[in-house]
């Protein structure tokens, strides 16, 4: 339970990890450890799981679950969300190509002339990605689909239907982060709960660098760009952010 972790799928690695340890202790020191880490199952781990942890999920929490994904372009997607680059409908995110990546100024450039600043993490997953051909299958049998499109984020699958409008662009993102999540194992892993985290972190961020106020950071040129970057179009914006967090 000293994990407090909020996955029995974060915690069974964790046990890969601790009895990876235990075996090279034993081989390169000849020590004779008795572990119980052998015998560790997912039944028992059930119970050590932290039901009372932050509805909104911290960076390191979205690092560590990108980094247990079979796919580079799944860790990709919630790496986009988790920095606000979705759009209405999630087209901003289904649009992606390998031409709209300036990796010199670390940045998105769209169609439309906008240009959205991307962290060097995200630069170098997106590089990746867009040049994935294969895609590995969650689920109890491994399978492996070829893919689609190279040069693009979302690719098709040789049985899959492209997204080609709002609504299969939408459904496409919310399938893809629902079987992440089902594979996980994290409830909160969901799109808005993934973009409302990046959003509190920038949040954070910023308002420490700035020495503002929660209220008076998002009355600024920086806040408004953070709340049009994150989808928060209300007119009531600023209110419903600080009820919210």
């Amino acid at each position: 339970k000293g994990f407090q972790s909020r996955s029995v799928y974060t915690l069974l690695n964790n046990n890969v990890i601790l009895k990876a340890y235990c075996s090279w202790q034993k081989y390169y020191y000849g020590l004779e450890i008795e572990t119980a880490y052998d015998s560790i199952t997912i039944d028992d781990l059930r119970p050590c799981v932290n039901e009372k942890a932050s509805k909104l999920l911290s960076r390191e929490e979205i690092t560590e679950i990108e980094e247990q994904l079979l796919n580079v372009t799944d860790s990709a997607i919630i790496e986009c969300l988790f920095q606000g680059i979705a759009g209405p409908s999630m087209r901003d995110i289904t649009s992606l190509s390998k031409d709209m990546l300036d990796k010199e100024n670390k940045c998105l450039v769209f169609t439309d002339g906008r240009v959205l600043d991307i962290s060097e993490k995200l630069c170098e997953l997106l590089e990746e990605s867009f040049d994935e051909e294969t895609y590995i299958c969650y689920g109890e049998t491994l399978r492996v689909k070829k893919l689609l499109g190279k040069g693009k984020l979302f690719k098709e699958r040789d049985n899959a239907y492209a997204a080609d409008s709002d609504d299969r662009k939408f459904r496409a993102v919310y399938r893809k982060i629902q079987i992440i999540r089902d594979y996980i194992g994290i409830k909160e892993l969901t799109m808005k709960g993934i973009a409302a985290a990046g959003f509190l972190h920038y949040l954070k961020i910023y308002l420490k660098e700035s020495e503002l106020g929660l209220k008076e950071f998002l009355q600024t040129e920086k806040g408004e760009k953070l709340m049009d970057r994150y989808g928060y179009e209300s007119a009531y914006r600023i209110d419903n952010i600080i009820h919210r967090y």
